[in-house]
């Protein structure tokens, strides 16, 4: 034998429907708003313990020496497997003018989780002092948005096919604490979601050549 639906079985009805969509639709905003597992990252990252910033592992780029990193990386609980690689030689430069070249190390177990022990990290010398450590991390460029909001400084650049006007990748780098901190990363065009890209984290003494601008519509728009 048929229902018969009142009006206000039907009100009843829809209201309920409404709650629970509105309350999934809650919810899935709240795991999406989630911060990323990595709780240690501002500590480990942000907050320096023996130096001032720009600052990582207690060396400093555009402060510390080749000599002085190579002592700090030994020294370091997260690094294991330390390799020189500067010399005089290298870059045809004078030998008055320093050491040059780079230096890597392995990681050894102890390191953050957002850091990727699978590759190595690697600093830059120049002239005897550190222009730059990088290091893979196990990071989205999501987590770092959700992190630490907008970048202060950006840069996007793309490598142009040559058969076709699209480029075939983009660089994207995202510069906090007025550039002496990147997030950067390097994806095939088509992109389908920037935000899901994995990043490498760069500290340096300065991001040269940067600018403020809509990123994510230019990389969409060009990519």
């Amino acid at each position: 034998m048929p229902v018969a639906w009142d009006i206000n079985m039907l009100r009843f009805a829809a209201c309920y429907a409404l709650s629970l969509t509105t309350a999934l639709l809650f919810v899935m905003l709240l795991i999406r708003l989630q911060p990323p597992r990595y709780s240690d990252l501002p500590d480990s990252l942000i907050v320096p313990q023996t130096c001032s910033l720009p600052c990582f592992m207690g060396i400093q780029p555009g402060q510390s020496t080749a000599l002085e990193a190579v002592t700090l990386l030994a020294l370091h609980e997260w690094v294991t497997d330390v390799t020189d690689q500067t010399s005089y030689a290298a870059l045809n430069e004078p030998a008055s003018s320093g050491l040059n070249g780079e230096i890597t190390w392995s990681w050894s177990g102890s390191q953050p989780d957002w850091i990727d022990p699978s590759s190595e990290g690697w600093l830059w010398v120049s002239r005897n002092e550190v222009q730059s450590m990088n290091v893979t991390t196990r990071l989205r460029l999501g987590d770092i948005r959700l992190l630490f909001g907008l970048p202060d400084l950006e840069v996007v650049l793309f490598t142009e096919r040559t058969t076709t006007p699209k480029p075939a990748r983009v660089n994207y780098r995202a510069g906090y604490l007025q550039g002496d901190l990147i997030f950067s990363t390097l994806r095939n065009c088509p992109l389908n979601d920037l935000w899901k890209s994995p990043v490498l984290l760069r500290v340096v003494h300065g991001l040269a050549a940067s600018q403020r601008i809509n990123s994510a519509a230019i990389i969409y728009r060009e990519c």
